[in-house]
């Protein structure tokens, strides 16, 4: 990252007042409510809810709603839910050969 371009650089640097100034600027000068379904399963909910502490500092309000892996999976892949849905993935990689 440190060999890229600054405008590039910038995207990947956390700063919350940029982030306020583009929510007022899209229309949210006060940010606005939320809400995520995850899986319930592993450490999704965990990760979901550091996203879930960043936002926050910039005025979002994302409800974290848990669901077990069976109905999780039944919402994300019929998309019949009204808002975001978590898709996170934990890969195992081994070096070992079978």
């Amino acid at each position: 990252l440190k060999d890229m371009p600054a405008s590039v650089q910038e995207l990947f640097t956390y700063n919350p007042d940029k982030a306020k100034q583009l929510l007022s600027d899209a229309g949210y000068p006060t940010g606005f409510k939320t809400k995520i379904v995850v899986s319930s399963s592993g450490t999704n909910v965990d990760y979901v809810a550091m996203i879930q502490a960043y936002l926050a500092k910039v005025g979002v309000d994302m409800q974290i709603d848990p669901r077990d892996s069976t109905v999780y999976t039944s919402i994300a892949d019929n998309r019949s839910n009204d808002e975001m849905i978590a898709r996170t993935t934990t890969r195992i990689c081994s070096n070992r050969a079978l």
